[in-house]
């Protein structure tokens, strides 16, 4: 019969140290069925033994190579610390020994490691955070390089004209046309394929296959027939597409299809005719955007959730600037400006800043802030401002509760979680939180400083829902529970194990009981992204928040510019969270034809401390009628439009290498002046400006900063 179960949390999983609670969940009680073996959890994913799984952590006072070999442990360190633990070269290279931030390959032994109470105690002393991501495949991890020469840091003056532009997505259709030049050559510089079958090259990356533009060229070479490319064929030899066979895992790869989000945003970003790269003087300079790009690992994308982009995208972020550097010694030239296009997004999470890839990502910019070669990031606002996926909770004094009712859809493949985050402060015992299964009964109530976790299931090791609390330490110094659930339909049960039932579907309650929250202090509730990432096998299913006070259309039909007053749902607050960060650009989108905010672009919150909204806009759909932009897709001769901030991010990116290229600023101040400039300076019958949380300082691309028509501009 299935009830309510409270169960000890693993040891190290307290709610109060330094560990992610999705680690407990998903090493825990998630792991206890057929939809718990993978991070982000799609059914039938199985974790093989003894894997490596990568670590983002934050480590203040503990520089990577003391990490690897455990000498930060002293006599604790434990014997077989360098067979659980190893530091790929990249992350303990003198480019980034001075940041706090170190990506870490573990096998599960490690995790063991704080169930030891000196040894425990000593780990969650030097970690102050830790997050962990889907464990690398086999065929994927690649010897590992040792510690060699350190290469020398570029000097001297930039090439004139020249920006590196980095691209960060899936489904990198590096053949087409849209990325050579006019001789045939390639005009990728160099491309990580994270989760390709792994080669010498990418032994100081620690995992994935890594191309040159040498390799490509080669490829492309031995791939031309009668003058035309077999893009097929080069995709087959690379491996970067395969259904079956050799590549790791067999993993479905968007590439093989006729349209992929990767494509079409790095064509957006950094995509020409051959022959058509803008130059130093104005002439043509094919070499004056050489593309850095790297391919998220499928598994990665596949799971919408963003669970496991946290170290894949600082992996990313770090070979771009690395191989940036390796391109300006080739050039003999000082260090190159660098854009990056990161257009991912998800739902859940703090919302302020402070998380471990915001605060990472606003690290590397900084760094280089001041210099002649900045480091620019880009990214989307979200395209979830319409999928009732936020409600903000206040309280008229204590004893008052609010139950925020959570659908679940059926047919769901992937795990499905919901956060609730309360207001800064010490975990005091401010609320009390309890939850009821369609159906079911309300399970015991948990607090602040109950340790216990909450499972409902038939059994404590067969939980369907999992309850637990987790206070994450300073930047952030806020509470957050966390609702898991497994999926709603397990399809694909590994062979020789036990059937799992699913979890049901339909309303699941969240009862948040007040006891001593002011009337001004909020709760704020997310449920985590969980739909099917553009061109990827169905998984999930978006669950959401019901509200009946909700306004989802007005009568005349249209979305409403402002949130119901009496409504715990919001559309405020649906701002990407991985966007809140303090030097990041991050963009939203709008129609060029009508020039009216996209209705699901997302909107900031408030509250949050460093930005309220987008920097600015840019188009994200051509009309109300021609939805999307037009880029390229994935064969060459062949454009898709696809709608969503992605877009907008991309072609953003490739106005800021223009800028940056002329020797202008292109930072987060200089984007949002553009686009005051030109909301100023507009005329004609538009829109009025939209409110600093939709749209930040204004409009990009209603002047002549931001192309719009993208298929064949020169």
């Amino acid at each position: 019969m299935r009830t309510w179960h409270e169960v000890d949390p693993r040891p190290g999983y307290d709610g109060f140290g330094t560990i992610d609670p999705y680690v407990d969940w998903a090493f825990g009680t998630g792991a206890q069925s057929a939809g718990g073996y993978s991070r982000h959890g799609v059914a039938g994913a199985k974790r093989p033994k003894g894997a490596w799984h990568p670590l983002l952590l934050d480590l203040p006072q503990v520089d990577a190579r003391s990490f690897a070999d455990g000498r930060f442990l002293g006599a604790l360190a434990p014997a077989d610390w360098q067979q659980n633990v190893r530091v790929p070269e990249i992350g303990a290279s003198a480019q980034f020994s001075g940041s706090r931030f170190v990506v870490a390959h573990v096998r599960p032994a490690f995790f063991d490691y704080f169930t030891q109470t000196e040894l425990g105690g000593a780990l969650r002393s030097a970690i102050a955070r830790m997050g962990v991501s889907e464990a690398l495949e086999t065929e994927t991890i690649a010897s590992p390089t040792a510690a060699g020469a350190v290469a020398s840091v570029p000097t001297g003056a930039a090439e004139p004209g020249t920006v590196v532009v980095g691209v960060i997505d899936d489904g990198l259709a590096f053949a087409n046309e849209r990325f050579r030049t006019r001789g045939g050559k390639t005009r990728v510089a160099h491309l990580w394929l994270q989760d390709g079958v792994a080669n010498a090259a990418a032994g100081r990356y620690g995992y994935g296959r890594v191309l040159s533009a040498h390799d490509i060229d080669s490829v492309l070479a031995k791939s031309t027939h009668a003058g035309l490319v077999d893009e097929d064929e080069v995709y087959r030899k690379t491996e970067a597409v395969a259904f079956s066979g050799t590549a790791a895992g067999a993993r479905y790869r968007t590439a093989s299809l006729a349209a992929s989000h990767g494509t079409h945003v790095m064509d957006l970003a950094a995509g020409y005719r051959p022959g058509g790269v803008p130059g130093a003087l104005g002439g043509a300079n094919e070499d004056a955007r050489p593309i850095v790009a790297v391919q998220l690992p499928a598994a990665s994308s596949e799971g919408t959730s963003g669970a496991s982009l946290d170290t894949f995208t600082i992996d990313a972020v770090r070979f771009i600037l690395d191989k940036a550097d390796e391109i300006a010694r080739g050039r003999g030239c000082g260090r190159l400006p660098v854009v990056i296009n990161f257009s991912y997004g998800t739902i859940a999470g703090r919302h302020d800043g402070t998380s471990d890839l915001e605060r990472a990502l606003d690290e590397v910019i900084a760094e280089r802030r001041g210099t002649m070669a900045p480091v620019e990031i880009v990214l989307p606002a979200g395209n979830n401002r319409l999928k009732r996926c936020h409600a903000t909770l206040t309280f008229g004094g204590a004893a008052d509760s609010r139950i925020v009712a959570w659908r679940v859809q059926p047919d769901d493949r992937t795990m499905s979680h919901l956060e609730i985050w309360l207001p800064r402060g010490a975990p005091t015992g401010r609320v009390r939180i309890a939850v009821k299964p369609p159906g079911g009964d309300w399970g015991p109530a948990l607090g602040e400083a109950t340790k216990p976790v909450r499972v409902w299931g038939d059994t404590p090791d067969r939980g369907l829902c999992s309850l637990r609390y987790a206070h994450v330490p300073p930047p952030t110094g806020r509470g957050m529970f966390l609702v898991s659930l497994q999926p709603t339909e397990i399809a694909d049960v590994p062979p020789g194990d036990v059937p799992w039932e699913p979890s049901p579907s339909g309303v699941w309650c969240i009862r948040v009981e007040n006891v001593s929250l002011g009337e001004d202090e909020a709760v704020e509730v997310w449920v985590q992204r969980d739909d099917t990432r553009f061109g990827h096998p169905a998984f999930g299913r978006q669950s959401m928040l019901d509200d009946p006070e909700y306004v989802a259309v007005e009568d005349n039909g249209l979305v409403p510019d402002s949130d119901a007053s009496a409504a715990m749902v919001k559309r405020a607050g649906t701002l990407n969270p991985i966007s809140t960060g303090e030097h990041t650009i991050v963009i939203g989108g709008y129609c060029h034809s009508n020039y009216r905010v996209a209705d699901y672009s997302g909107e900031g919150l408030a509250a949050s401390p460093r930005r309220l909204g987008p920097d600015a806009l840019a188009p994200s759909d051509e009309s109300i009628v021609a939805r999307g932009i037009l880029a390229a897709g994935t064969r060459s001769g062949t454009f898709v439009a696809l709608q969503g901030t992605s877009a907008a991010v991309a072609m953003t990116t490739r106005s800021i290498a223009d800028r940056l290229a002329q020797g202008k600023a292109g930072d987060r101040d200089a984007i949002r002046a553009v686009a005051a400039a030109e909301e100023a300076a507009a005329t004609g019958s538009r829109p009025e400006r939209p409110s600093e949380a939709r749209g930040g300082a204004g409009r990009l691309g209603l002047g002549s900063s931001l192309p719009v028509k993208r298929v064949d501009e020169a």
